[in-house]
């Protein structure tokens, strides 16, 4: 079916499958039905057209929720309220309703918690969202938006928002089917593949893996780092006019990093405009990043006045630290247990980012990014650079994984 309202169109495919689809295309569970009042004067309302009671539901159960939106319309949706963005200038059509229902409302709800539950990336959210996927493989097709702990919306059908999200196999050779990457976990929880079902997964791993994607997320990237080497320009500069004790003590450490207070405030203020758009191919937030800025450090340490002094402290501390905090799940679980662990012990971390405590490093309210940084064993401390540098190997084992799925396929492995 296609509907189409002034270049929008929201499309539903049958849901008919056949027997080479069906492990994931089961028949689909019916929607929660909630009482339509169907406005068809109501601003934003596509349907213009007066339907007769029980109508609407019939075409809302017809879509089940199988459409896929367009990025900017999503956007102006999830902005809608917000006065300081671009979006408060959106037209109608980009706040449209059918049958009175927002787009966001249109969508599967029962693959948004899917989706919403791969995002958050823990032990116990990843096993729900296998144990969905493993009772209903046909959610794996659905076109959904999903949020992370951070708020930043991903979207794209749950298989590609765990490709996103960069939650693949952290190594080769897992044995634990708990510490293998999500994407792999769904991908075997939907059971036997065929060779068309396979290429279909192709297909979707293409919003990472593909050409397009890299360009896109490289051009992300880019933007991140350029501004985080302005900030490390900016520490410099203001390490040069600094009057004060220049001691390598914990006191004057808190006191030039008040000095720099507003340099802080503005990096950080340009960082959260990243949180804002639809993230529909690429990463939610490539170590990338940490890499390479690591690299530009390594490089001007002398320029700080060297590794140990309170300008590298800073720029570790709200540069380094405050992109750790904005890693996606299950990359801030690497750092967490410690990039070292990983790439020298090939010890694969645990789905989880809350301390012995109960306490999060990760949480918004955290100190990391503020008073330290996560260093090459996961401990709080302000020397986050040296770990920084080895995401490569974290990276070159992740293409890998990717590699492997998409060339080779998965193996074969018994259901429970």
């Amino acid at each position: 079916m296609t509907m189409s309202h002034k270049g929008l169109e929201i499309r539903s495919e049958s849901k008919q499958a056949s027997s080479a689809q069906k492990p994931l295309s089961s028949a689909v569970s019916p929607q929660t039905t909630v009482r339509i009042e169907h406005h068809p004067d109501a601003p934003g309302e596509v349907m213009t057209a007066h339907f007769t009671d029980g109508l609407p539901q019939i075409v809302l159960d017809a879509l089940g929720g199988d459409i896929d939106i367009p990025p900017h319309i999503l956007s102006a949706a999830l902005n809608k309220d917000d006065s300081k963005t671009e979006e408060k200038h959106a037209t109608k059509q980009e706040r449209f309703t059918l049958f009175g229902r927002s787009v966001l409302e249109l969508m599967h709800s029962e693959a948004t918690d899917v989706g919403n539950l791969i995002l958050n990336g823990e032990a116990k959210e990843i096993e729900t969202a296998v144990d969905r996927i493993r009772q209903k493989p046909h959610l794996l097709r659905y076109k959904i938006l999903a949020k992370d702990r951070l708020g930043r919306p991903v979207h794209g059908t749950p298989l590609q928002i765990a490709a996103i999200a960069g939650d693949v196999d952290l190594k080769a050779d897992i044995k634990e089917e708990k510490d293998r990457g999500a994407v792999e976990r769904l991908i075997i929880a939907a059971g036997h593949l065929s060779q068309e079902e396979q290429e279909e997964i192709d297909q979707q791993l293409e919003v990472v893996i593909g050409n397009e994607a890299q360009d896109k997320n490289d051009a992300r990237n880019k933007k991140i780092v350029d501004r985080l080497i302005q900030f490390g320009e900016d520490i410099i500069r203001k390490g040069q006019e600094y009057k004060g004790d220049k001691k390598y003590t914990d006191k004057n450490f808190q006191t030039f990093q008040a000095s720099c207070q507003s340099l802080i405030d503005k990096f950080e203020e340009d960082l959260q405009l990243t949180t804002k758009a639809v993230i529909t191919s690429g990463q939610v937030f490539d170590p990338k990043i940490l890499q390479t800025v690591a690299e530009w450090f390594e490089t001007n340490a002398k320029r700080f006045g060297g590794w140990w002094t309170l300008q590298s402290d800073v720029f570790d501390v709200n540069g380094f630290g405050t992109l750790q905090r904005l890693l996606s799940a299950r990359d801030a679980h690497v750092v967490r247990a410690g990039i070292g662990r990983l790439v020298d012990n090939g010890i694969v971390p645990p789905r989880q980012l809350a301390n012995a405590d109960g306490s999060s490093h990760f949480n918004t309210d955290s100190r990391l990014g503020r008073d330290f940084s996560l260093d090459y064993y996961g401990r709080p401390a302000r020397a986050a650079c040296a770990g920084c540098a080895r995401l490569g190997k974290l990276m070159s084992n992740k293409n890998s994984s990717f590699s492997k799925i998409t060339q080779r396929g998965l193996p074969k492995q018994k259901q429970p």
